[in-house]
């Protein structure tokens, strides 16, 4: 009996011991991540999308990827912890935006000047649309970490209208930014930085791609696109989201298309 409890206890031990990789200090790590927290949660209606739940995933894949990279684990998961701060502070926004933001709150969390300083590159270089097929690793983790959230067969499914929402675009002009920042780096191998992440969710992205391609051309069809159109504003009000800009004359518009057709493997 004696025997059968000791090895339950061992085998509960070894469930609960996986590696958690150290931040760059416990205490103030725990206090960003707590403040990142709140502040995500208490902004949950104005930031639907990038809130809490799509954070607190990029930062544990993150992590688990700076691990297994022996990437410095406490830059990567900082930085996971602060990279969408951008959206509080304006919808449809670069990096940049969030840029005092996140330097107040790091200082207030007693990173250095010059963690903050590596921090914000990281950031910025890991940002979709300026990403460059040679990284350095703690930028590739991150990387790697917010395209998997993009590349989830889930995400145009229970996700995407929380984008639209939040950033007030219509779906024509969220799968144009989609398949024209991402389809090259795809063609290019660099979607994904770790070639075992690549091999694993080559075909995920594909759809997903694939997938935004279709709804780009549908777009095209007026009638489709005033579908949408009304559709993204039902889900502002009853987010109780301010109305989108002005019409930019998006339902008359013709989207462009880059062909997702003859990637390399």
């Amino acid at each position: 009996m004696g025997m059968l409890k000791l090895r339950s206890r061992l085998s509960l031990a070894r469930k609960d011991s996986t590696p958690s990789p150290r931040p760059v200090s416990g205490t103030r790590f725990e206090a960003l991540s707590d403040e990142v927290q709140a502040l995500l949660e208490n902004q949950a209606d104005a930031v639907p999308f990038h809130g809490w739940t799509h954070t607190d995933f990029v930062r544990k894949k993150a992590v688990q990827f700076a691990s297994a990279r022996s990437a410095d684990v406490g830059l990567v998961e900082a930085a996971a912890l602060v990279h969408d701060l951008n959206y509080v502070v304006a919808p449809n926004s670069a990096p940049s935006a969030g840029c005092e933001m996140r330097r107040e709150i790091l200082r207030r969390c007693t990173f250095s000047p010059d963690t903050i300083e590596r921090i914000e590159q990281i950031i910025d270089n890991a940002h979709t649309e300026h990403r460059r097929p040679e990284v350095d690793v703690e930028t590739a983790c991150l990387s790697d970490a917010d395209t998997l959230y993009k590349a989830l067969p889930i995400t145009p499914v229970l996700f995407a209208h929380r984008y639209l929402a939040e950033n007030g675009i219509d779906l024509g002009e969220l799968a144009e930014k989609i398949v024209v920042e991402q389809i090259q780096k795809l063609k290019d191998n660099y979607y994904f930085y770790d070639e075992r992440l690549m091999t694993r969710y080559r075909g995920w992205a594909e759809a997903n791609l694939g997938l935004w391609e279709a709804i780009l051309d549908a777009m095209n069809d007026p009638e489709v696109a005033a579908l949408a159109r009304d559709e993204v504003a039902t889900e502002r009000v009853a987010r109780r989201l301010p109305p989108a800009p002005a019409d930019r004359g998006s339902s008359r518009r013709r989207y462009r298309t880059p062909a997702l057709q003859h990637v390399p493997r």
